[in-house]
C-alpha cells in the first residue's frame, strides 16, 4: 500500500510556506553587495514577501544599511535584487516587530540560490533574523 507522498507537491501548489533564517551576521563585509548566506529551495518556487528583524542593536557612525535578497545561480555569482530595506543606522535590537522588506516577486528553479547582501560595506556586527514567504509552483 502506498504512503501517497508522491502526490504532496500537488497538494502544495499555490500554498503559502515561510521559512527563517534565524541568524545573518552583517559584521566585517568588507565588499559592497557581499552575499552573506546563500539559500537553495531545491524546487520551483515564487518568493512573494520577506521580513527582517534585527537581533542586536547597533548604533552606527556609517550611513544606514540596506539589506537586499537577491537570485542567484550560485552563492558567488552576481544576484539579481528583488527585495530590500533599509536598516536604521540607529537600529535597535527588537524581540518583537519585524519590518517588511519591499518585495517583487521572483520565481526560482530548483537550481538558483537566495542571497541575503548589503548595499554597502559594514564594519559594525549587526545580526539579522530573515522570514521568506514564497509558494511552490
Amino acid at each position: 500500500m502506498s504512503d501517497m507522498s508522491d502526490l504532496c507537491p500537488i497538494f502544495n501548489t499555490g500554498v503559502y510556506s515561510e521559512i527563517t533564517i534565524p541568524e545573518v551576521l552583517l559584521a566585517a563585509i568588507s565588499t559592497t553587495g557581499y552575499a552573506r548566506t546563500g539559500l537553495k529551495f531545491s524546487r520551483s518556487v515564487s518568493v512573494t514577501a520577506a521580513f527582517v528583524r534585527c537581533r542586536t542593536a547597533v548604533v552606527s557612525t556609517t550611513a544606514a544599511i540596506v539589506l537586499k535578497l537577491a537570485k542567484a545561480a550560485s552563492k558567488a555569482a552576481t544576484g539579481t535584487v528583488f527585495a530590500s530595506l533599509k536598516l536604521s543606522k540607529t537600529n535597535g535590537a527588537s524581540t518583537l516587530f519585524f519590518q517588511a522588506m519591499t518585495v517583487t516577486s521572483k520565481n526560482f528553479g530548483p537550481t538558483d540560490v537566495l542571497q541575503v547582501k548589503t548595499g554597502a560595506k559594514e564594519t559594525l556586527a549587526r545580526t539579522v533574523e530573515l522570514i521568506v514567504r514564497y509558494k511552490e509552483k
